[in-house]
């Protein structure tokens, strides 16, 4: 082989091995789009989800503090008549069907609660759901306040709003945020639901009803918006995907 006819061999082996052609670039980047396609969607369906599941832990979590708390100060609950000469401990359902027949957003009551929380250990509890800023809030006092009387009338004790006004900042809470609607419902020992107050105040109810509708914190913030809007349709729709709905008996001693 002369000189000409190896630099002419060398020169298109050198062609054929160092450059793709116009079509295999094209087919090559096809492949990589769609496979960026692909991945992009598996990790927005990743997001997705973590989002979800982080969403639900929320409301679940703040559905636990609810009942947690609510358990604990109605399992030290008290009521009775002339619990000393003429003065009675009562526990009393304010607004008894506001919310709908026998139910109530409010609780009023005395209990003998944990003495870490307060010296004395008698405590008067109140809790009430706010409908406009949707919350859930716990109202305490003790001894050490100068308002404190576990002895005020069912119609003193009903008057939920006086009594947050009563009780210092730092004796409010716990304060959960994006609850849609709440409820409490006194059962008498035969298990129907009876309106406590009246004559049925100086007893404590055999069992006690507590309804939750939760929603978590950035779909609140939606939900709110929608309904400053006055977009109640797509409000409706977001509530329904992703507020969740608690209900738990507690069996006050």
């Amino acid at each position: 082989m002369n000189r000409s006819s190896y630099d002419k061999a060398f020169s298109c082996g050198s062609v054929a091995r160092g450059f793709f052609t116009l079509v295999e670039l094209l087919a090559a980047m096809g492949v990589l789009v769609i496979l960026m396609g692909v991945m992009f969607q598996l990790l927005s369906g990743a997001q997705r989800a973590w989002e979800l599941v982080a969403r639900n832990t929320e409301v679940y979590e703040n559905a636990r503090i609810v009942f947690d708390v609510i358990s604990r100060d109605l399992e030290s609950a008290v009521a009775w008549k002339d619990d000393i000469q003429g003065k009675d401990l009562v526990f009393r359902q304010a607004n008894p069907a506001l919310v709908s027949p026998y139910a109530s957003p409010d609780l009023c009551f005395v209990s003998e609660n944990d003495v870490t929380e307060s010296a004395a250990g008698i405590l008067e509890i109140a809790y009430r759901h706010d409908p406009v800023n949707h919350l859930f809030e716990r109202a305490m006092l003790d001894a050490s306040d100068s308002d404190w009387n576990p002895y005020r009338s069912g119609s003193e004790r009903a008057a939920v709003a006086t009594f947050f006004n009563w009780v210092a900042p730092e004796k409010k809470g716990p304060v959960i945020e994006g609850v849609l609607a709440m409820s409490f419902v006194c059962l008498d020992t035969s298990f129907v639901p009876q309106p406590w107050d009246g004559l049925l105040e100086t007893s404590i109810p055999t069992v006690v009803q507590v309804k939750l509708k939760l929603i978590d914190a950035a779909s609140y913030k939606r939900w709110k918006r929608f309904e400053e809007a006055g977009n109640l349709a797509a409000r409706n729709e977001l509530e329904n995907r992703q507020a969740r709905r608690f209900s738990k008996n507690i069996f006050p001693d």
